[in-house]
């Protein structure tokens, strides 16, 4: 629970840094930077999934992690059972030391340069941190039976990859070896070459 609060104290600080700066990042720029980071969040996110499928070193934290991705493959309908608030408090932990040393190194030198790249890695960690809620509705949408607002609102989302599409990660929990981007899937043809070279 320390992680979180640190993690949201970091955010409204460095949230109120950006604002401050007289310094303006042209908008085009953000625009840029904003998908950049959407991008990176992706790929972070297949990353973390990869290592934790194929982790079998000593690391308590990891093995804790690669055991929960072990029992959601035998069972991927146990993620259903927690709440999008969970997912989301489970994954800042990752996240909470990237802001404060952001917020560090922009109180340090605060350019218009550093004001852009915080604001990527602003993007950064607040979309990678709601990867594990993306993949929940990723489980939900498809096993969903009943047709609501909420669901036909994913199923739009999806279409559009804002979120994992249901076809698209069905394809890992057949083989476990693909399209291990659990945000949106922006980065799975990257992450599938990645995963090849590891085998």
């Amino acid at each position: 629970m320390l992680n979180v609060l640190i993690y949201y104290c970091n955010l409204i600080i460095l949230i109120l840094t950006l604002r401050r700066n007289e310094n303006i990042v042209k908008r085009s720029h953000l625009i840029v930077i904003t998908f950049i980071s959407i991008y990176l969040a992706d790929l972070w996110s297949g990353i973390v999934h990869y290592v934790l499928d194929n982790y079998e070193g000593d690391c308590k934290k990891l093995k804790e992690g690669s055991i929960e991705f072990q029992i959601h493959h035998d069972n991927p309908l146990l993620i259903l059972n927690d709440s999008l608030l969970h997912f989301h408090m489970e994954t800042l932990e990752l996240y909470f030391i990237p802001l404060g040393m952001n917020i560090a190194n922009l109180v340090l030198k605060n350019t218009s340069r550093k004001k852009g790249l915080c604001y990527g890695e602003l993007v950064f960690c607040v979309i990678a941190s709601l990867s594990q809620c993306s993949h929940k509705l990723t489980h939900w949408s498809n096993h969903e039976k009943e047709q609501s607002r909420k669901l036909r609102f994913v199923r739009w989302m999806q279409k559009r990859k804002l979120i994992t599409d249901s076809k698209e990660h069905s394809a890992h929990h057949r083989t476990h070896d693909n399209n291990f981007c659990i945000l949106n899937g922006w980065a799975n043809p990257l992450m599938n070459k990645l995963a090849g070279f590891g085998r």
